[in-house]
């Protein structure tokens, strides 16, 4: 049986061979690539994974500070993230075998001037049970590819000072700190700070 460390490999240059190939179009078409698990596929943010997005979400709301929503949001805060997918790519995960929505990634604006035009945020979340396999940096690679073909030179990722886990993974891929936001958060009962990472990709 291949172990886990070659399938990842694998997963990897799969990766890069579909989007080297073959362009991500809108509707219903899909990226599909073979990951430590079965197939994953990407399919482009739509009306149709809106219980699933906003599910997915909640659980990062509820569950610490790694979504700064204090509170859970309703399903039509959804609407927030199809207005931004019609300026930038977002992306949901799919396990083909269950049908289910395992993740999503996507890139937003920095701010809201043409002035930061070349500059973009990156936002992704995984279903729990899916994290440590690999998805983090398939998402990202996308993105990076997105953004690239965007004209898109910088990316900003804002991540909890208490998300240990999101920070040590946008270290190994490249992003540097350039700032903390020291206590400008307050959710569950405490304050916490915002990182500010950047990776610069041309």
């Amino acid at each position: 049986m291949q172990g886990r460390g070659s399938a990842m490999a694998g997963a990897v240059k799969a990766f890069e061979a579909v989007l080297c190939g073959v362009p991500v179009l809108d509707g219903c078409s899909r990226l599909c690539y073979t990951a430590s698990m079965d197939d994953v596929l990407f399919e482009r943010m739509g009306e149709a994974h809106r219980a699933a997005v906003m599910q997915l979400f909640n659980i990062y709301v509820e569950s610490g500070t790694a979504a700064f929503s204090d509170s859970a949001l309703p399903m039509d805060a959804y609407d927030r993230f199809l207005e931004d997918a019609k300026s930038y790519p977002s992306f949901v995960l799919m396990d083909p075998l269950s049908g289910a929505a395992i993740g999503f990634c996507m890139l937003r604006e920095w701010l809201s001037s043409p002035t930061f035009r070349r500059t973009a945020c990156v936002t992704y979340f995984l279903a729990p049970a899916y994290l440590s396999r690999g998805l983090g940096t398939l998402c990202l690679d996308l993105l990076i590819r997105e953004a690239e073909g965007m004209g898109i030179c910088h990316l900003i990722a804002e991540v909890s000072e208490e998300n240990a886990r999101s920070l040590r993974f946008h270290e190994k891929h490249g992003f540097r700190r350039v700032a903390l936001l020291e206590n400008i958060g307050f959710k569950l009962g405490r304050e916490f700070g915002i990182v500010l990472m950047q990776r610069d990709i041309s």
